[in-house]
């Protein structure tokens, strides 16, 4: 009995000392695995995301991105370019029979994005600049956001080479934008408020 109780006490501590809590999952097939996008709790309308990203860093398994709730609609908006160049090249690549292409996407959205990768600790990079790319192999087509190394800002010789979304298909990348959707922060901790107000 006495050890349920420290595990679940330790769990409360846990997510006490977590900033922020996810608000919802999405896929990256090509991947194969579940990520993750969390919220810190809203403060006068103001809330900061950190989203989970794939590493193409062998030696840091977690990692991505952090964006100010101002700078999401640029966010949303850089992955509409990609989710518009993604249909339109795919079109084109099938109707020329193009097997083979790697190609930045040209964007003028460039959200302002902050990075976080596990090197033992966290580490932070405050300056994230996300670039897109549209790449076909014989095998797949996939629209790919990369964050480009992240150096630790309280190491410069810690770094983190790179992170990806890697989207199979529009409906992946509907799936994130719809996880940025302002509301979903707003309604997630109304109920967990509401839950709480249960208790007392």
């Amino acid at each position: 009995m006495k050890k349920i109780i420290l595990t679940v006490a330790t769990f409360v501590l846990s997510m006490t000392l977590h900033a922020q809590q996810s608000i919802g999952k999405f896929t990256m097939s090509f991947t194969d695995s579940e990520f993750s996008v969390e919220a810190t709790e809203p403060k006068d309308g103001e809330y900061k995301l950190y989203i989970d990203m794939f590493s193409l860093d062998k030696s840091v398994k977690a990692g991505g991105i952090t964006v100010k709730s101002k700078d999401v609609p640029a966010l949303i908006a850089l992955l509409q370019d990609v989710k518009a160049k993604y249909t339109e090249w795919e079109k084109l690549a099938q109707e020329n029979g193009v097997a083979e292409l790697d190609k930045e996407i040209p964007t003028t959205n460039r959200p302002k994005c902050g990075g976080f990768f596990r090197y033992g600790d966290w580490k932070f990079d405050y300056s994230v600049t996300l670039s897109p790319r549209f790449f076909k192999t014989p095998d797949n087509t996939l629209a790919l956001v990369h964050t480009g190394k992240m150096i630790a800002s309280d190491n410069q010789y810690i770094d983190a080479s790179d992170f990806v979304f890697a989207f199979k298909g529009v409906d992946e990348i509907d799936e994130l934008i719809s996880l940025l959707d302002p509301q979903k922060v707003i309604d997630f901790y109304s109920k967990k408020t509401d839950t709480e107000d249960l208790f007392n």
